[in-house]
């Protein structure tokens, strides 16, 4: 059993998919994509728009949706270039769902209070921002702080 707000905002139980006998599936004639934390990185958006755009074409829906779980922004060279297309180039065809993660809901902190963001006095390599500054300026082939952690913006 899973405990579940009701419609008037009281706890209930409802049952698992399982336990009601089936499993949770996408509707018929329908094809579902996800795509999750793009953070700025606008080339692997494209490349992921294609992957979708060639995958729809080899199966047939009348309802094709791509569901954006958000984190759009940070990190990544070009958080601007990834909002730009989201809003303004939506893939032809398909629904487009965006939720906000918790990176626009920072953003939307900030831009209410500007108090919560780095102390600006302090020197540029004290600053929590020069972290991310510099790795937007790093290529693949610079060596970050931690031998584990990826660059932004590459696969694998």
């Amino acid at each position: 059993m899973t405990i579940a707000d009701a419609p008037d905002g009281s706890p209930e139980e409802r049952p698992e998919p399982e336990e009601q006998g089936r499993n949770p599936s996408v509707p018929e004639d329908s094809r579902i994509y996800v795509v999750g934390d793009i953070h700025g990185c606008l080339d692997l958006l494209a490349t992921m728009h294609r992957l979708i755009l060639a995958d729809a074409a080899e199966h047939e829906a009348s309802r094709r949706v791509v569901v954006y779980l958000g984190d759009y922004i940070d990190r990544g060279p070009d958080s601007k270039g990834v909002v730009d297309l989201l809003i303004g180039s939506p893939l032809p065809g398909f629904e487009s769902i965006h939720l906000k993660g918790n990176h626009e809901q920072a953003l939307l902190d900030f831009l209410e209070d500007i108090a919560i963001g780095p102390d600006c006095s302090a020197s540029a390599e004290s600053r929590p921002s020069s972290a991310t500054a510099s790795s937007h300026r790093r290529t693949p082939s610079t060596p970050t702080s931690s031998p584990r952690r990826k660059p932004p913006c590459t696969t694998g």
